[in-house]
């Protein structure tokens, strides 16, 4: 008898145990993707950009302004930069692959 009832609570505390597995990473996943969706619109927010012509094709180029050039001991100073092709030329450029 004190078997039986050991071994329900015993499934019962598992039962609750995997519950809360499942329950609490649901309730802090909303906030996370708002924070994740704000930190790639503030990634594009504080940049500037200039757009360029190289050869048929239509660039822009961009940077954060804000940003200074920091040193590196074997390339000296490095700011790092976004380019982007236009919509239309995406297809005629091939990807870089680093094989």
């Amino acid at each position: 008898m004190n078997t039986v009832w050991l071994s329900c609570v015993r499934r019962r505390y598992w039962y609750h145990l995997y519950v809360l597995v499942v329950v609490v990473p649901a309730i802090y996943l909303k906030p996370y993707l708002d924070l994740q969706a704000s930190a790639v619109g503030a990634a594009e927010a504080g940049l500037r950009g200039e757009s360029l012509a190289v050869g048929p094709w239509h660039l822009e180029l961009k940077e954060r302004a804000e940003e200074e050039p920091f040193w590196h001991p074997s390339e000296g100073f490095v700011k790092s930069f976004r380019l982007k092709p236009c919509a239309a030329c995406v297809s005629q450029i091939r990807p870089f692959s680093s094989a």
